[in-house]
């Protein structure tokens, strides 16, 4: 995976999340033995992936370790997620059917999406940041509502999560990239409650009062315990337990 702009001297000028190559190094990671119990699919990008973690266990994993000693054994665990991914790159892997399989055997998706194409514009000109803005906003709503779209299709009974973006800059981020990240999550909750069974998981207000404890030493993934929290938030939302 290749990272850029991790120059905190640049981080006022940018967008609030780093940019990624694309890595398919990650696809199709089972985490555990097939049963017949829950299976959790994570897609979507580096997160999803689970960058950062300091045990390499992610979301998904982190979530079945929550749950009771004697049931963990019941869940698997599969993640086609791919570091660098944007939405468009999301809506290609599933139409493409490469995660159909996956898709139909879940019980639990989890999405991790957009923080990329919202870093697209970080070097955009003042005076065009509001149109490229706009433009990727609309283009990652349509692709994510296609994704929906398409797993409802194959799977309408698994729940679906959405994480929404969080701002690793901290006080460094200047209001006007505050404002669009918000408006990124904002907009991005509409489109997916409109979904039957899908919810969004709000990261913004969580990751900003614990930074230093929930940042990785990249600055940009969560760290394990980040990612621990991320599963808590999962594990209180879904309601297929």
């Amino acid at each position: 995976m290749s990272i850029t702009g991790t120059d905190t001297s640049q981080r006022k000028e940018n967008i609030v999340v780093p940019t990624e190559t694309i890595d398919d190094t990650y696809l199709g990671i089972s985490s555990l033995d097939e049963s017949n119990g829950k299976v959790i699919l994570t897609i979507g990008d580096s997160i999803g992936v689970g960058i950062g973690d300091e045990r390499n266990m992610g979301i998904g994993e982190r979530y079945v370790t929550m749950q009771e000693y004697e049931i963990r054994d019941l869940y698997e665990v599969i993640n086609f997620a791919v570091p660098g991914a944007e939405t468009k790159n999301l809506l290609e892997q599933v139409i493409n059917g490469e995660v159909d399989d996956a898709i139909v055997s879940s019980d639990l998706i989890i999405v991790s999406i957009g923080g990329n194409n919202l870093n697209r514009i970080r070097n955009a000109e003042a005076s065009m940041l509001m149109v490229e803005f706009e433009e990727k906003l609309s283009e990652h709503l349509g692709d994510l509502e296609k994704v929906l779209s398409y797993i409802g299709d194959k799977n309408r009974d698994a729940e679906i999560v959405v994480l929404g973006l969080y701002n690793p800059f901290g006080d460094d981020t200047n209001n006007e990239d505050v404002r669009l990240v918000q408006e990124w999550n904002y907009q991005t909750r509409v489109a997916v409650m409109e979904v039957e069974n899908s919810h969004v998981v709000p990261l913004y207000d969580i990751f900003a009062d614990n930074l230093e404890l929930l940042l990785s030493i990249d600055d940009f993934h969560p760290s394990g315990e980040g990612y621990e929290r991320i599963a808590r938030m999962v594990d209180q939302i879904i309601s297929w337990k």
